[in-house]
């Protein structure tokens, strides 16, 4: 099966939709930091966010960003339980690169993952 133009523009613009909507997601995350809810709710959130970026890089060919996530949310699926008062400014990090990656790829230029690779050596240091 072969993709016309217009099917990788649509494809483009759906996977952007997408992304956009994980952004909200990791914004809603960040402000239950803030939040009265448990640290251990707002982890389950953002393993979920985690899991959806992964499948979305993965689903159109970004594999190595896609096994960055899935790192990171390894990572926090492990953490135990421990309080972490570090995580909240790594996740604000996070935040900032994927809206930096988000304009990137809507005005189709190369991306660079460098950002969140470091933020995910980051993660698995301080969780582990």
């Amino acid at each position: 099966m072969s993709f016309t133009e217009n099917d990788m523009m649509e494809l483009r613009e759906t996977m952007l939709l997408e992304f956009n909507e994980r952004i909200d997601q990791l914004e809603h995350c960040l402000k239950m930091f803030d939040g009265k809810l448990s640290i251990n709710a707002t982890i389950n959130d953002l393993i979920r966010v985690l899991h959806s970026l992964k499948g979305l890089f993965g689903m159109v060919g970004f594999s190595q960003i896609s096994q960055l996530f899935h790192n990171m949310k390894e990572s926090l699926t492990n953490y135990g339980g421990r309080e972490i008062e570090n995580l909240h400014p790594l996740m604000q990090d996070l935040y900032t690169e994927l809206i930096k990656i988000y304009k990137t790829l809507s005005q189709k230029e190369e991306l660079n993952i460098k950002g969140i690779s470091k933020i995910t050596e980051q993660v698995t240091f301080l969780l582990s």
